[in-house]
């Protein structure tokens, strides 16, 4: 029996037995079907021509294509997203909305990222820890970061890093992997139950090299600080007596037309950040 050839969508195509599939009159299949896009409410068409297929291909082919635009899927932008790329935009985008304020958070971060995309070398473990950079965001799963992990504990082990500094680096990496599960509505979170690095045996501050003064030192201890530094006496003595930061210290104002010392009426006002090179923040941390 003939087919009825018409010609829709510039082409000579006849209608099959399998709805939205039409047979070309040049060979092979094309494929066309309307579906509601659950992520803006609005038919989407799908079409394409599948030369050498047969029938049943070619269904199935229309048959996935629907499904994946019915559930709202972002695979296409997952698929083509590395880590380091989504973790360098994100950055971009913490400073953009102000959650990342001072000078230093951001050099913390832009450190970490060196870490987590590039990788770490460790010189007196005579090793390197491959980072994420390459790795596609939707396909890291616990098991890299355990392994990541586990290599990283062997730098820490040589003495190359601090356990502290590197559940620094494990923090943000959380903060990455949470954001792109987010984003891309990912079925896993590989930094679950991922825990920290152990810092029971790493000793900061010891007994016979404390990270404090005991109070019969502290008038010795100023008035050395006057002798050699009188220029950071004012400061330093400020510092004992509030215990206030050195980045809250730092942009107190003593005089100008908005000064945080209001002499007459005995305030210290403290209400400015100046955490990193010459940036001041009007703002506490």
């Amino acid at each position: 029996m003939d087919k009825k050839w018409i010609k829709r969508w510039r082409k000579w195509v006849a209608p099959t037995k399998v709805p939205g599939v039409w047979l070309l009159k040049e060979g092979g299949f094309l494929v066309r079907a309307r579906v509601t896009d659950p992520t803006t409410g609005r038919q989407k068409e799908i079409k394409k021509v599948l030369m050498g297929a047969d029938e049943a291909t070619a269904f199935k082919w229309l048959h996935d294509q629907k499904e994946r635009v019915r559930v709202g899927l972002v695979v296409a932008e997952q698929q083509k997203t590395p880590f380091g790329d989504f973790a360098v935009s994100l950055l971009e985008q913490k400073i953009k909305l102000g959650q990342i304020k001072s000078a230093k958070g951001r050099e913390r971060w832009k450190y970490t990222l060196e870490h987590l995309i590039g990788g770490t070398k460790g010189e007196k473990a005579g090793k390197s820890v491959s980072g994420f950079g390459e790795f596609l965001i939707d396909k890291i799963q616990t098991a890299h970061v355990e392994a990541w992990k586990l290599s990283v504990a062997d730098l820490i082990g040589a003495g190359d890093y601090a356990p502290t500094t590197c559940n620094g680096w494990l923090s943000i990496l959380r903060v990455i992997i949470k954001a792109a599960r987010r984003k891309f509505s990912l079925p896993h979170l590989a930094t679950e139950d991922v825990s920290n690095f152990d810092t029971s045996e790493h000793e900061t501050y010891t007994e016979e090299e404390p990270n404090s003064l005991v109070p019969k030192d502290v008038p010795r201890f100023l008035a050395a600080m006057m002798d050699l530094y009188p220029q950071h006496y004012a400061m330093t003595f400020l510092g004992f007596a509030t215990g206030l930061r050195p980045s809250s210290l730092r942009p107190l104002r003593h005089k100008g037309p908005l000064p945080d010392i209001l002499w007459q009426e005995n305030k210290l006002l403290v209400r400015r950040s100046h955490s990193l090179g010459n940036e001041v923040m009007n703002t506490t941390k």
